[in-house]
């Protein structure tokens, strides 16, 4: 693929394309992970509380609505709060934070 976005199957099968993905994401996370729940995701969640809404379906990976509070949430294109190393299956979750730490200290030698 030569988009932006990786595809699952170059991402699976072509190192420069998870070395892409993660180059661009290890730049991008800190902006992203500091975005804040806008009016719109804190109505939702009012909704939700107030039971006019049930299950929120959404195509969004930030995990603003759950930010904002909603608990009954499905990310039709995943999420990028859960993370796995395809090698050793390691898993974070909960927190991009952690994912910019373990990623700058296994990239420290192309510094």
């Amino acid at each position: 693929s030569s988009g932006i976005n990786a595809e699952y199957g170059d991402f699976m099968t072509d190192p420069r394309a998870r070395r892409r993905y993660w180059a661009r994401n290890y730049i991008g996370f800190p902006v992203f992970i500091s975005k804040e729940p806008n009016i719109c995701h804190q109505v939702i969640t009012e909704m939700e509380s107030s039971g006019k809404a049930g299950w929120l379906i959404t195509q969004n990976v930030d995990r603003l609505h759950q930010k904002a509070g909603s608990k009954q949430v499905t990310e039709l294109h995943g999420t990028t709060n859960i993370v796995e190393c395809r090698n050793c299956h390691y898993v974070t979750s909960g927190n991009l934070s952690r994912v910019t730490s373990k990623l700058t200290t296994l990239t420290s030698w192309l510094r």
